[in-house]
Formats: C-alpha cells, sequence, structure tokens
C-alpha cells in the first residue's frame, strides 16, 4: 500500500501530475477541496479572501479513514493540516515564481491573490511546512518550470521505494540571487502593493 500526498502552491501542476501519477500506477485519487465539497466540511464562506473556509476536523477524521481503508492512495492539495505521518511519499511541486504570475492570471486569480501566492511561492511557506510537519526522507520538491523529463524520474524512484533524501530542497531566493533575477522579483512586488 502507498500513501502519497501531491502539493504545492496554487497552480503549480498538482492536479494534472497528480492524476497522470494515479493513472499511471492505477492508485485511488482524492482532491482535498473536491472531498471537501462533497462532505460539507466547510465552516464558511470568506468574502474577503473569496474562499471557503474548511472545517478542518471533519476533513482530518474523512482523511484517516480513507488512509486507513483505501489502498494505494494519491492526495492532491496545498492544505497540510489533515495529513499525518501516515504518508510514504510528499511531492511538492514548485514553480519559478515570476512565471507562475501568468499561470495565476489564466486562472483569474484577484492581483491581491497572485501576489499573496507568488509570495508564498518565493519564500517556500508550502515546502517549510513540509520539512517541519514530515520526515525529510519521504519528501521530494519538484521545480515544475520546465518539467518534460521528471515524471518518469518519480515513477521510478516510487517503483524502487527509494527515499528522497538525495533530492535538493528548491531555495528561489539563491537561484534568483544566483541569476541575478532578484530586482526584477522585488519590482513586481512593489508594483503589485500599490
Amino acid at each position: 500500500m502507498t500513501k502519497i500526498l501531491v502539493t504545492g502552491t496554487p497552480s503549480t501542476g498538482k492536479t494534472s501530475f497528480a492524476l497522470k501519477l494515479s493513472l499511471f500506477f492505477y492508485f485511488n485519487y482524492f482532491n482535498i477541496n473536491t472531498l471537501a465539497y462533497y462532505s460539507h466540511s466547510y465552516k464558511y464562506y470568506d468574502k474577503k479572501r473569496n474562499a471557503h473556509v474548511l472545517d478542518l476536523n471533519k476533513l482530518s477524521i474523512l482523511i484517516n479513514k480513507l488512509l486507513d481503508l483505501v489502498p494505494d492512495i494519491i492526495f492532491d492539495s496545498h492544505i497540510l493540516d489533515c495529513f499525518t505521518e501516515q504518508l510514504d511519499y510528499v511531492i511538492i511541486l514548485r514553480y519559478d515564481p515570476l512565471k507562475l504570475v501568468h499561470r495565476l492570471k489564466l486562472k483569474g486569480y484577484s492581483e491581491r491573490k497572485i501576489k499573496e501566492n507568488v509570495e508564498a511561492e518565493f519564500l517556500g511557506i508550502l515546502s517549510n511546512e513540509c520539512f517541519l510537519k514530515f520526515k525529510k526522507a519521504k519528501i521530494l520538491e519538484i521545480d515544475m518550470t520546465n518539467s518534460k523529463k521528471i515524471f518518469p524520474v518519480i515513477v521510478k524512484t516510487i517503483k524502487t521505494k527509494v527515499n528522497f533524501k538525495k533530492f535538493k530542497k528548491i531555495d528561489w531566493l539563491r537561484i534568483y540571487e544566483s541569476n541575478n533575477k532578484l530586482i526584477e522579483f522585488i519590482k513586481f512586488q512593489l508594483s503589485t502593493s500599490k
């Protein structure tokens, strides 16, 4: 039995990647937002953020039941609070923050939400949460910006049950500094804060 969480900032490609992985392995697939919707695991709708606020206790109970009962399962979510150490792998999809802007615009995100998500991706908020919550050997970060050949590597790693210790953590600050793109990111942040 294999239990996988595919996570990442919105628009990094979680759903496509998780579905592709589940189809390849014939694993059961669950999108946490869809699961929350059909199980009525919402507390209320936040008009300011234009999003439902999840009932994390109710959702956690449901996810734990699924983890106990369903063999070979892939979850797709950017919400980590509902997951425990029962997972075998946590795959974090990352995306070049300045290129992520375009993807978020295509999905119709507001300027405020775009800035918030790009900032979260740049700082690695979700990644850092994963490294605090799960064992390092279970975590893999993938730069999806130019990810044509990564899928076979992930498949092979999961098939052979190798741990992910050999894979590096993605640090956009270091990458942007070394590629002289930090000023470009700062200009973006300043332009959206007006």
